[in-house]
């Protein structure tokens, strides 16, 4: 049910918000704690706010531009060391049906079966043999999802029920999440699923990265960019820009790459980093192996755009990486 607010007691509510937020540890997340960000996601969802009316208020306001950018900020937080509470809780207590019960924004299983239909409209399926077909431009046996988090939900679902024959890289860049997401991927996945899901310590958003972590990158036909990568958007648009560069398989220039970028819109972007569909397009990348006699610059081209609806805080953006 929508709320139809104006925009002062909008900005009036954040701000209350924000100041009950404060006063609480995220560290260990209480009951009080999940219940505030519960109300704020469902306030955020469910107000009748137009995003043009949103996006002026935090132009002209900086003190909710302040609020809005602590909130997302204090829920980044709260929700890693949420999922990292109950990874260790899960991998100690097995006995639960975590893919069941561990939900987050709107339902993870409906955003991955929505995304997966997204890419199927583009003619991208994804392989379904033991043996890779390296000559197809659009069959997926290689991904890349870069923020996994300790609880990698999105990367299970796609690997038990869309592609159990494609090898998936998690990246992020705190390990300690990387092993809990590791234990759990042992409690929830059969022997041949867990050895197609691979872990890797490392921050895409570092200019240099490890010609290895590149290299791997190279290969992936679908990167998924996490919602929660990047505090704002010119944090996310440099990180976006950063995977560009160093995903582009220049030795394989045919090779076709998309990147599924989990965004937000209008008044969920107090709860995750938007990243607009303009701003993506005016992005270049120069390739990591870029001389001066050879520079060729790599943009995006967006293929498709869901904005985030049905009580749903994540928008989706599906891009190809193509050379200029």
């Amino acid at each position: 049910m929508e709320l139809i607010m104006t925009s002062n007691s909008v900005r009036e509510k954040l701000i209350d918000f924000n100041t009950a937020i404060s006063k609480l540890s995220l560290f260990n997340p209480s009951s009080e704690a999940t219940n505030l960000f519960d109300e704020l996601l469902k306030f955020c969802c469910s107000t009748a706010l137009d995003s043009s009316i949103f996006e002026r208020m935090l132009e002209t306001d900086l003190v909710l531009q302040a609020v809005c950018d602590q909130l997302r900020r204090s829920r980044s937080q709260y929700e890693y060391y949420l999922e990292k509470n109950l990874a260790k809780i899960y991998t100690t207590n097995p006995g639960q049906n975590l893919i069941e019960q561990f939900s987050d924004d709107g339902d993870y299983h409906r955003l991955i079966e929505f995304e997966i239909k997204m890419l199927h409209e583009l003619g991208i399926q994804f392989s379904q043999s033991s043996i890779p077909n390296d000559t197809s431009n659009i069959l997926v046996n290689k991904i890349a999802f870069i923020g996994s988090g300790p609880i990698p939900i999105s990367s299970i679902l796609i690997l038990r029920k869309y592609a159990p024959f494609a090898d998936i890289y998690n990246f992020d860049m705190s390990y300690e999440a990387n092993q809990l997401a590791l234990g759990i991927t042992k409690q929830l996945l059969p022997g041949h699923l867990i050895e197609r899901m691979h872990f890797i310590t490392q921050d895409i958003g570092q200019k240099s990265i490890p010609i290895e972590v590149e290299s791997i990158l190279k290969e992936c036909q679908i990167i998924f960019l996490a919602a929660l990568v990047g505090h704002d958007e010119m944090t996310k648009l440099d990180i976006l820009r950063n995977v560009v560069k160093h995903s582009k398989n220049e030795s394989n220039p045919t090779k076709v790459q998309h990147i599924v970028i989990r965004s937000t819109d209008g008044l969920c972007q107090v709860l995750y980093p938007k990243l607009s569909p303009k701003l993506i397009i005016t992005l270049e990348a120069s390739p990591s192996n870029e001389t001066r006699s050879n520079k060729q610059n790599i943009s995006l081209d967006i293929q498709k755009v869901s904005l985030s609806e049905n009580g749903s805080a994540i928008s989706t953006i599906i891009a190809k990486m193509i050379k200029k």
